[in-house]
């Protein structure tokens, strides 16, 4: 369950970053969720924020099953979205993941016109602007999958204490300065 702790945990400190409060985190092999109240934005923000947010989990999923980013090429990523929204049409809603998500919130960014007029440009984006955000703070990431393993759960609290341990370990290292 690495890659289900790695996975909510890069979900959680993204969105954490991002302004959203953190209420609960589930990471077991029934389920993976992260709970969490968002600030209101309006505008071409919230839907980025929404996207990178999205992006955030399956990131952090790699560095646990592979010890890197690998963000899926443009078509691989658009050909599972789309497989997904055909499945949810058909109304099983069960499967609509992370690709369906996010696909959505990159046609809001379309929508804008603030970040290219493509999906794939604003994938490209996304993907950039999410690996720089979990690069800046994976070790929150490391800090809060490791909280999770001993139930596989966590509460807001538990995610602030465990955000703030991660912020800690950096600034003793040198590495934020």
């Amino acid at each position: 369950m690495k890659e289900a702790r790695y996975h909510e945990a890069g979900h959680a400190v993204a969105a954490h970053h991002n302004g959203y409060t953190i209420n609960s985190i589930t990471a077991t092999a029934e389920e993976w969720r992260t709970n969490w109240s968002q600030p209101v934005f309006i505008g071409p923000a919230d839907a980025w924020r929404e996207a990178c947010v999205t992006l955030a989990g399956q990131l952090a999923d790699d560095v646990a099953a592979w010890g890197e980013m690998r963000p899926e090429p443009w078509e691989e990523y658009l050909g599972e979205a789309e497989e997904q929204r055909e499945f949810v049409e058909e109304g099983h809603e069960d499967v609509r993941g992370d690709h369906l998500w996010l696909l959505e919130h990159l046609g809001e960014m379309v929508a804008y016109h603030s970040w290219g007029d493509s999906l794939e440009a604003c994938y490209r984006e996304v993907v950039e602007d999410a690996r720089r955000l979990l690069a800046e703070y994976w070790s929150e990431v490391e800090v809060v999958a490791r909280a999770l393993e001993p139930t596989g759960t966590l509460e807001g609290a538990g995610f602030m204490r465990a955000v703030q341990e991660g912020a800690t370990r950096v600034v003793e290292s040198g590495l934020g300065a």
